[in-house]
């Protein structure tokens, strides 16, 4: 890997992992995207590059969890399902659902 691209994923971990903080403290619903960015030392452009939302980020803190939960074939058939059925994949993306609500109260 070249210089340019490690220090991309570097980049990429220190948003993930400052944003997951963020949403553990204060709940996902309260924290900006500028939040997430002044935490990281980014401009909202710079976010850009690598996450397009703070739900993208959302998404990938709750299929981490999943994996680690119930392993990774459970997910795989989650998805497979998602990208199949509009019904369960506007279900899976309820905001109701608890996977929405980190750090909050439920």
């Amino acid at each position: 890997m070249t210089k340019r691209q490690l220090q991309a994923i570097e980049t990429k971990r220190k948003i993930f992992e400052s944003a997951y903080k963020l949403f553990s403290e204060k709940g996902f619903d309260q924290i900006t995207m500028d939040e997430i960015t002044s935490a990281v030392g980014l401009t909202p452009g710079a976010f850009c590059r690598y996450f397009s939302t703070k739900q993208e980020i959302l998404a990938i803190v709750y299929s981490m969890e999943a994996c680690v939960k119930d392993g990774l074939e459970y997910v795989n058939v989650i998805y497979r399902y998602m990208v199949q059925s509009d019904a369960f994949e506007k279900s899976m993306n309820n905001p109701e659902r608890i996977h929405f609500k980190i750090g909050g109260s439920v």
